[in-house]
């Protein structure tokens, strides 16, 4: 059996649940998380998976463990394989070239008996919510959820009601919402889900009686609702870490003014973000002239721009794809008539790099991922070194994972060790320029955000290192430099 979800999915699944979680619908706010692209909802998998294996039956549940492992992500198969171990239990999973996504098993009887309509109802339900703190007040309280979305219009509903008894969807429903929304709410990460129901129906205009604890050690928000003479459910959600923003204190503390680079012209190609924001700054603080390329990040963009233009510094934005052969054509021109071909070229620009293991990967997205990262890089040399004046610097930022390879980046790797034997071999070509391969180590970006503590270096910091580094007063050609 195989699974395949669209936006339009995510759209019915969050309009029955009220589950209106951001990593979930907006596109700009998944790309600046680890997973750099909306996420499927869990409850919307598990349910998804039940009618696939129990097709045209009506079944109740009365048991189901379920352990959500990996992100399930938009139009991508994914293979649904389940057991049924007696004529009452089964077990199942969700898996992608191998790995499993999800899995789950239960207990469940056949029905005979209809299912009462449902009609959707007006419950407690935020846009948005995101106060969750560890202090909040664990104390059992009373919570009151209706079905969100007339069934008769939302085809996600019509399938699963088929299926199941409209009180355990609704409360299913009602797990991903809580969990979604109220807590630990926008930064929840769905982790376990563990129900108990005692019968099929459930009068949703009565209480649900919630208990909530926290684990600060592991950042795990752990949920228990009661439904009274119904059943039981146990969620547990990580809260996963905020997005990395520029810290205004840690700018004014880690940059000294200067004008070390003042009447230097530097671009930096995705200079909004992560590293890229980083240098941008460290640059923009000793009088450069700088240029800042971003493809989408366009409030983090005028950020760096209103922080980089306090220090006086003469700063405009490019915004356009580092990628695109067109629009670095135009954009070359725009900096010949602005007078702005750059003394320093940073080639920082990259796609999301996801972590994956080579078998995780098809060839086709192992190798898409190596051509988009090397489109940042070919692109731009192809239309500014022939331009570059004499004794100008171009400069990748490779990665020190190239020097020290680690698992489950050999995509990342390929990418980063051909683009650094490619500024080796323009070097024999463009013989007036300058090349410089920085390989910085793994820094705190909204790619590397962890649920847990790990070894990470602050991209602030590395930016100062590398601006301070005696490189910039070398005349050697080709340079590689690792700073960590």
């Amino acid at each position: 059996m195989t699974l395949r979800f669209s936006k339009e999915d995510l759209l019915s699944f969050e309009l029955a649940s009220g589950d209106r979680n951001p990593l979930h619908s907006n596109p700009q706010y998944a790309r600046e998380t680890p997973f750099g692209e909306v996420v499927v909802f869990g409850v919307q998998v598990l349910l998804t998976s039940l009618t696939l294996i129990f097709k045209q039956k009506k079944i109740s549940i009365s048991s189901l463990e379920v352990k959500f492992k990996k992100p399930v992500l938009l139009n991508q198969d994914y293979s649904v394989k389940c057991i049924f171990e007696t004529e009452t239990r089964f077990s199942a999973s969700v898996s992608r070239l191998g790995l499993v996504c999800c899995e789950f098993s239960g207990l469940f009887a056949i029905r005979t008996n209809p299912d009462p309509l449902l009609s959707p109802g007006h419950s407690r339900i935020r846009d948005q919510s995101n106060s969750f703190s560890p202090q909040i007040d664990t104390s059992p309280c009373d919570f009151f959820y209706r079905l969100q979305d007339d069934p008769a219009n939302n085809l996600f509903l019509k399938s699963i009601l088929a299926l199941l008894p409209g009180s355990q969807v609704t409360a299913l429903l009602w797990s991903s919402y809580f969990v979604g929304m109220e807590y630990p709410g926008t930064q929840a990460l769905f982790s376990e889900l563990h129900c108990q129901f005692q019968s099929d129906h459930f009068d949703f205009s009565r209480p649900i009686r919630v208990t909530r604890e926290w684990d600060d050690r592991i950042s795990l928000a752990r949920i228990t609702a009661l439904f009274e003479d119904f059943g039981l459910i146990e969620a547990s959600a990580f809260k996963r870490p905020e997005t990395r923003k520029l810290n205004v204190a840690e700018i004014s503390e880690g940059l000294v003014e200067g004008n070390a680079f003042s009447g230097k012209t530097i671009l930096v190609t995705g200079g909004s973000r992560g590293f890229g924001a980083s240098l941008s700054l460290a640059f923009a603080s000793q009088g450069a002239r700088l240029f800042i390329n971003y493809a989408a990040s366009e409030e983090r963009a005028r950020h760096v721009l209103q922080i980089s233009r306090q220090w006086g510094a003469d700063c405009q934005l490019l915004k356009f794809n580092a990628g695109d052969d067109a629009e670095w054509a135009s954009a070359t021109r725009a900096l010949a008539i602005s007078q702005g071909y750059p003394d320093i070229l940073f080639l920082n620009a990259a796609p999301f790099i996801p972590q994956r293991a080579f078998t995780e990967q098809t060839t086709e997205d192992w190798l898409e991922f190596v051509q988009l990262s090397l489109k940042s890089v070919v692109a731009p040399c192809q239309h500014l070194l022939p331009v570059l004046r004499p004794g100008s610097c171009v400069v990748l930022i490779s990665s020190i994972y190239v020097a020290k390879p680690v698992k489950f980046f050999s995509h990342y790797i390929a990418a980063k060790a051909a683009a650094e034997q490619l500024m080796k071999s323009l070097a024999l070509e463009f013989k007036s320029l300058r090349f410089i391969i920085v390989r910085p180590p793994k820094m705190d970006t909204d790619q590397t955000a962890s649920i847990l503590p790990s070894r990470t270096e602050s991209p602030l910091a590395i930016a100062v290192k590398l601006l301070n580094h005696p490189v910039w007063n070398s005349s050697e050609r080709v340079v590689e430099i690792d700073l960590a």
